[in-house]
């Protein structure tokens, strides 16, 4: 147990005094690594000084925020009986709850989009409703309501709704628990989900509750992305190089107090009396959302050529014989109607008659990874040496996950891809009604990644 416990000390020590209520499950991570280093002592002398990996017991990222959240559910203030999950996934989920916060008598769940699981644990009601449509809930009988990775999903005018129905069915007192990404940490990461509109930061999200009538009594950050000095850190393990025991346990003691800086920030919050500012929180989230949604749409990848700035602008440069994505993504949600996406390309490298009649590029809009809309470019559509606008249109009859504008090249010809991808949506259908027509703040090129 030497390693296991020099690993996990740290954190027992830093959760000693505040926090004891969780220590027990420390007792199940040090018995994971007593196995690990067990597994690792060669029989003939002590345990080696490589870092210790946790790929055994924590096999990709999502099985360590969960591991993460569900610590961070037992630090709830206990005590509430009545508890309403905003969205929820299956029976499993209320078992979930039920094993990190025990003692609610009374679990309703508000979903949407799933089916009622047949399984559902006894004291659990469901709801097939909106979050912004609490109608099946009266006012100020909830204790605890819980929105959990849920924010971020909400579409039009879902997300004023919900806080401000929060607002009425949790009784004077009451606890509203959020959690979800920090945007600027996905943003810094290129990190993506097709189902998201835009997330928020710590600071946006307390906004946003303060003006729905509650007091934030903390924020809390779960898995550090960022040091002191502004150095980024790898969402998860990289290829060839698992994350040690001492990293893991490190990166989640330090988010603790540092939401500014970790991937998923956690918000407690308290319903006070006071009237909600509707029309605050809704002009306030359509400014966040013309701010945020640009970004959002430039969160693109590359699967080949080289990045580089010309003139203040974003390019990928492909070479002649190389064929791939230089530009794909960003996946986003896309709302029914008329979708523009216009490209601008430019064909480099020697010129060469042969590429005048020949593919040399594919441009197209892509849902659910399916080519909604697609224009082929011959080497004549694109002149030597200009920069050449492509504009593709699709129209799309129904909401779809997981939206692409995309680039190909054919490798026939060199081609620059500039990353400033200009689109045009349907109005009003993913974002907010805007109050008082906000502008969005000027946007940076693309961000691509790899």
């Amino acid at each position: 147990m030497r390693i296991a416990t020099e690993v996990t000390r740290p954190l027992r020590d830093y959760l000693n005094s505040r926090f004891g209520h969780v220590l027990h499950r420390l007792d199940t991570v040090e018995e994971r690594l007593a196995r690990i280093e067990h597994q690792l002592t060669p029989a003939t002398g002590p345990a080696t000084e490589e870092p210790t990996p946790l790929v055994d017991d924590l096999p990709d990222f999502s099985h360590l925020l969960h591991t993460l959240r569900g610590i961070e559910l037992s630090r709830m203030p206990p005590g509430a009986r009545t508890m309403l999950s905003a969205g929820c996934a299956n029976a499993g989920y209320f078992a979930w709850v039920s094993a990190n916060y025990p003692g609610v008598q009374r679990h309703i769940g508000l979903e949407l989009y799933l089916p009622e699981p047949d399984d559902l644990p006894p004291g659990v009601e469901w709801l097939k409703q909106s979050v912004s449509d609490m109608s099946g809930v009266t006012d100020g009988e909830i204790d605890l309501l819980f929105s959990g990775q849920n924010l971020e999903h909400l579409f039009g005018d879902d997300l004023g709704g919900f806080l401000l129905e929060s607002h009425r069915v949790l009784r004077e007192g009451g606890l509203l628990v959020v959690d979800s990404p920090h945007r600027q940490i996905c943003h810094a990461l290129n990190w993506t989900m097709p189902e998201h509109t835009i997330e928020f930061t710590p600071q946006e999200a307390a906004e946003l509750v303060t003006l729905a009538g509650f007091d934030v009594e903390s924020i809390r950050g779960l898995w550090l992305c960022r040091e002191p000095d502004g150095t980024l850190l790898p969402l998860w393990s990289e290829p060839g190089r698992p994350l040690s025991a001492s990293e893991v346990v490190r990166r989640s003691t330090l988010g603790q107090d540092r939401a500014d800086d970790s991937f998923v920030w956690w918000l407690e919050a308290r319903r006070s009396a006071r009237t909600p500012d509707e029309q605050g929180l809704r002009k306030r989230h359509a400014q966040l959302f013309a701010h945020s949604w640009p970004e959002r749409r430039r969160r693109l990848r590359r699967a080949v050529g080289d990045a580089f700035v010309e003139d203040g602008r974003s390019i990928v440069r492909v070479a002649a014989g190389t064929a791939g994505y230089p530009v794909f993504g960003p996946y986003l949600p896309l709302p029914p109607g008329e979708h523009r996406a216009t490209f601008r390309l430019r064909r480099n490298g020697p010129a060469s008659e042969a590429d005048e009649a020949a593919v040399v590029a594919r441009v197209d809009i892509c849902g659910a990874g399916t080519p909604l809309a697609q224009r082929e470019l011959l080497g004549v559509d694109l002149p030597f040496g200009v920069w050449t606008d492509v504009e593709v249109r699709a129209d799309v009859p129904a909401l779809l996950w997981g939206g692409e504008y995309r680039v190909e090249a054919t490798g026939v010809a060199a081609l620059d891809v500039d990353l400033d991808i200009a689109v045009i949506e349907p109005p009003g259908s993913v974002g907010p009604r805007p109050i008082s027509d906000p502008p969005a703040e000027p946007g940076q090129p693309g961000h691509v990644v790899a």
